[in-house]
């Protein structure tokens, strides 16, 4: 499948609304995630982006991808002033990736 220029960008528009909802939600996800010792809204916002990049994986009959690769993509956008934007952009070539 080709992935044409409008395709990244609509999915990018749509991974970073996501990302911001789940921004929102940060008053309900306070203190330290049990599992993985991470702040537990840092754990529900790579959960939230996560399903939406797989989500949007099947649309396109593609496979899942693993929650590793989702935070080495996160990662690459920390620290960033746009970090929302970064991360929703990368994440959206993940989503149109192999």
């Amino acid at each position: 499948m080709t992935t044409t220029t409008d395709a990244l960008l609509r999915d990018a528009v749509e991974l970073e609304q996501v990302l911001l909802r789940a921004a929102a939600d940060r008053p309900r996800f306070q203190g330290v995630d049990a599992t993985s010792g991470e702040l537990a809204w840092i754990v529900n916002e790579r959960r939230a982006m996560l399903d939406a990049v797989n989500r949007l994986r099947a649309r396109d009959g593609r496979e899942p991808v693993l929650a590793e690769r989702l935070i080495a993509v996160e990662l690459t956008a920390v620290g960033h002033v746009d970090y929302a934007h970064k991360f929703a952009l990368r994440a959206a070539e993940l989503v149109h990736e192999g």
